[in-house]
């Protein structure tokens, strides 16, 4: 992920006047994948999920796998169709002539607004629109909002305050 997050920064700082966007691409349920065909099909279906990826941006974009199930890309907004993406993405299929299944899989997509803001950020923030769907099938996008990260900030302090709470005898699990 260091590398794509270099080369993301190096296209933001050579392309001022271009709009961006932050994909983070998630593989719903890729471990039943491996464990019901393999992992020589898991690593067949990674691989062509990097190849569409790789065919789907133009030169004025970077991608990269960011581990596991997950991709990044760093795209201009005006190169982005939403509606084909997502028809693409809602059944994405993989046969490597012998075994075939259709993948699902969800973006989170975040439009850079301050090229000050870290690009491990940019995809944390990618991450956390995804992260919003994940359990969803009929929802393949989704779009990072403020409301989205107070959400995740209000979560953490709540947390944080039981885990007192609990430490100091106020609230006593069963």
């Amino acid at each position: 992920s260091y590398y794509l997050y270099e080369r993301t920064r190096e296209l933001l700082e050579k392309n001022p006047e271009k709009n961006y966007l932050i994909i983070y691409a998630d593989i719903s349920d890729f471990k039943m994948i491996n464990d019901v065909y393999g992992y020589s099909f898991g690593d067949f279906a990674l691989q062509r999920v990097a190849e569409w990826v790789s065919e789907e941006i133009s030169e004025n974009s970077v991608c990269g796998r960011l581990g596991g199930d997950t991709f990044g890309v760093c795209l201009p907004e005006e190169e982005f169709d939403q509606k084909r993406t997502e028809r693409k993405l809602s059944d994405f299929p993989v046969d490597d002539g012998t075994n075939r299944h259709h993948l699902l899989i969800h973006i989170g997509i975040y439009r850079v607004t301050n090229r000050e803001t870290d690009v491990s950020v940019m995809f944390d923030r990618a991450h956390m629109a995804v992260s919003t769907i994940k359990e969803e099938y009929h929802i393949t996008a989704a779009w990072y909002d403020e409301e989205m990260r107070n959400q995740v900030l209000l979560n953490r302090q709540i947390s944080a305050e039981l885990k007192d709470a609990i430490w100091q005898g106020q609230i006593r699990p069963w």
